[in-house]
């Protein structure tokens, strides 16, 4: 089993910063009527994505996300917060956090993010070549779709990102996945 706290330093920060959220992020016992209302939502998906780096364009990489956001939900467009962990082939491993808006329009539920975190990756341009371990920091930007009527089940029926990774020279990845999304439409922040 691999300790990616000790082999990543700054993985165990952002491993913090995610138990941290969490516990902001769950529903607490209401205390007052002047707490902060939030829907919160966390979500699993799969997908396929490519590395983009320019020796290779051909690369393909199975990907798992698991996440949790939060959001304000009265407001035309929704500004929150996302906190996701993502694995995939190719011990592709991170885990990123960065603003959203998504809008309410009947069961649709557009939404945008920008993301920002460490990302690990076990890279070679070529099968022939023996993979090398490759660090760095991810930057991404994703959109989707969420349907849904009421309730506290949603299915994220695409999610698209595209981004940078730094620990690749040249390289710009994309995926695109769809997944499952569990709602808790009001919460309350203490």
């Amino acid at each position: 089993m691999v300790n990616l706290g000790a082999a990543y330093p700054s993985m165990r920060f952002f491993s913090g910063l995610i138990l941290l959220s969490v516990s902001i992020v769950v529903p607490h016992p209401v205390r007052a009527q002047s707490l902060l209302p939030i829907s919160v939502g966390a979500y699993g998906e799969l997908g396929d994505g490519t590395v983009g780096a320019t020796a290779d364009s051909s690369f393909n990489n199975g990907i798992f996300t698991l996440g949790v956001y939060a959001e304000l939900p009265r407001v035309l467009l929704r500004p929150g917060l996302d906190l996701r962990c993502v694995c995939g082939d190719n011990a592709v491993q991170g885990m990123l956090t960065g603003p959203r808006v998504s809008a309410d329009l009947g069961p649709f539920r557009p939404y945008a993010e920008a993301f920002f975190g460490p990302n690990h990756a076990s890279y070679s341009a070529s099968p022939t070549v023996s993979p090398v371990d490759q660090n760095g920091i991810t930057s991404e930007g994703v959109v989707g779709l969420d349907w849904g009527r009421g309730g506290f089940f949603h299915w994220r029926v695409v999610e698209v990102s595209f981004g940078s990774f730094s620990g690749i020279a040249g390289s710009k990845p994309v995926s695109v996945s769809t997944g499952v999304v569990f709602r808790i439409p009001r919460a309350h922040l203490p």
